[in-house]
């Protein structure tokens, strides 16, 4: 309960996920969802739902780039805000 769940989806809805988010939930602590999609079964268990997405022009770029690319960057400034925080612990 003293630590933070943070789980990372494309789809939002992979059952792995979301068995994850209800334990951590179940558990007592946050759970943080990065995904594609605000709407999905992993974000109805989340404590804070951050969605990342970008325009697509095909299948291929909807799974590589329109995903990967802006959680890429949200995790990395995660990290840093996280580490500027808690500069002892990010050591």
């Amino acid at each position: 309960a003293e630590d933070a769940c943070l789980i990372v989806s494309g789809s939002g809805a992979t059952d792995t996920s979301v068995r994850v988010a209800e334990a951590a939930a179940a558990a007592g602590a946050p759970v943080v969802v990065l995904t594609s999609f605000g709407g999905t079964p992993l974000a109805e268990h989340a404590t804070v739902t951050l969605v990342t997405g970008m325009r697509q022009t095909s299948f291929s770029d909807e799974i590589t780039r329109s995903v990967r690319v802006p959680q890429t960057l949200l995790v990395n400034a995660l990290v840093q805000t996280i580490a500027a925080r808690y500069p002892d612990v990010a050591a």
